[in-house]
């Protein structure tokens, strides 16, 4: 019972930092149009170098990964420009992910110092009062 209520608690905890990553850069947008991308470059793919659809979308998929495992490239010059629009996409989307990712990491540093500076301070208070309480019962 207890790793069930642990994984609820960090899904919820996923999901919060996931509608932050969207909030603030609108990742699940661009993913949106990364995908779209990828299916519009897979049916000009298909076209012009007469592969089928599925190869087309697994060379869309391994250029937008910058994989590029060599086994099928473009030999056109309309291709080529799809290879390099689908890298540029897919260059784009990985530097918006690491960027998000950062800032939610950042952020939470910034939060956590904050916190630790409002409790220092309060301790900082506490011990005045103790001091001025000690000094009461002493005289």
């Amino acid at each position: 019972m207890a790793k069930i209520s642990c994984l609820i608690g960090l899904s919820s905890k996923l999901k919060h930092n996931s509608n932050r990553i969207n909030r603030r850069n609108g990742f699940y947008f661009l993913l949106s149009v990364n995908s779209i991308i990828i299916f519009i470059s897979s049916a000009i793919i298909v076209r012009v170098e007469h592969h089928d659809f599925i190869d087309a979308i697994w060379l869309s998929e391994a250029t937008v990964t910058t994989v590029g495992y060599g086994e099928s490239v473009p030999k056109t010059i309309v291709g080529k420009v799809i290879a390099v629009v689908l890298m540029f996409s897919g260059i784009t989307t990985l530097g918006l992910l690491t960027n998000s990712l950062n800032n939610i990491f950042v952020r939470s540093d910034r939060q956590t110092e904050r916190k630790l500076a409002e409790l220092e301070k309060e301790l900082a208070e506490q011990r005045v009062i103790l001091r001025k309480s000690e000094v009461r019962c002493l005289l």
